[in-house]
């Protein structure tokens, strides 16, 4: 049922899953850019 409706959606869905993708990487890249700068932090405080 809902796999015919989602392929009723199409392009939608499409950008959507995009739009999704795109703020999954922004959010990966958000994550590592904090993890290095807390990694560079403590090295600076522990030296």
């Amino acid at each position: 049922m809902q796999n015919k409706a989602e392929r009723g959606m199409g392009n939608m869905e499409n950008k959507e899953v995009l739009q999704l993708t795109k703020m999954d990487l922004l959010g990966s890249a958000g994550a590592a850019t904090v993890l290095t700068a807390l990694i560079v932090f403590l090295s600076s405080v522990l030296v």
